[in-house]
């Protein structure tokens, strides 16, 4: 995804610290204590050279040690997007976000796509009305399937799916992308409509 470079960088800071300033081609994935590995490994092919970029000493370690089992090639650690930029001589990109507000009534652009990257199961029980289901371990496969003349809002629950999906959407050329931080979750808890599935 990084073309001008060996390594993919993955940004394991919290989504709005990666919204504000990240690596071009660099994917987002939140930390956690655990999972990083199983969450990478559906998103790009097993033996890829990577850079783990964290807000942190703590965060980058405990993914390295995540990573550490030979799935991916860990070539470097870097604690500070400054260091970051100016080490593998990139630019920093800002990734929009999105509103509650921005996705209802008329405050709505007609032409924004939707995109929900959460699963079919959490898709039914409630989703942004005309929002399309892509699933976060899906995007790569579908990702020809989602029309880049759009505006894509991409949501998932938290915003923590979206981060990641946006940030592999700009690494493949998409360049009108922005994520709803506040999730289906905060759509919800705001009270506002939600459109459920039907086979009817």
């Amino acid at each position: 995804m990084i073309k001008s470079r060996e390594a993919i960088v993955i940004d394991v800071r919290d989504p709005s610290e990666f919204a504000t300033g990240h690596i071009e081609g660099s994917i987002s994935l939140p930390f956690s204590e655990k999972g990083i590995n199983e969450r990478l490994s559906a998103l790009i092919n097993q033996g890829t050279k990577v850079v783990i970029l964290a807000s942190a000493s703590q965060q980058s370690e405990s993914a390295s040690q995540q990573l550490s089992d030979g799935t991916f090639q860990v070539v470097d650690i870097i604690d500070d997007i400054d260091i970051a930029l100016s080490k593998l001589e990139a630019t920093a990109l800002v990734t929009p976000e999105v509103s509650l507000d921005d996705l209802t009534g008329s405050n709505r652009d007609t032409s924004m796509l939707v995109l929900d990257v959460r699963e079919p199961i959490e898709w039914e029980m409630g989703h942004v009305p005309g929002a399309l289901l892509i699933s976060l371990g899906t995007l790569r496969d579908h990702i020809n399937e989602i029309p880049s003349h759009n505006k894509i809002a991409v949501i998932c629950e938290a915003g923590l799916r979206s981060s990641t999906a946006a940030s592999i959407l700009e690494s493949s050329g998409f360049t009108n992308v922005a994520n709803v931080p506040d999730g289906t979750g905060g759509y919800r808890n705001a009270g506002l409509p939600l459109e459920y599935y039907s086979d009817e």
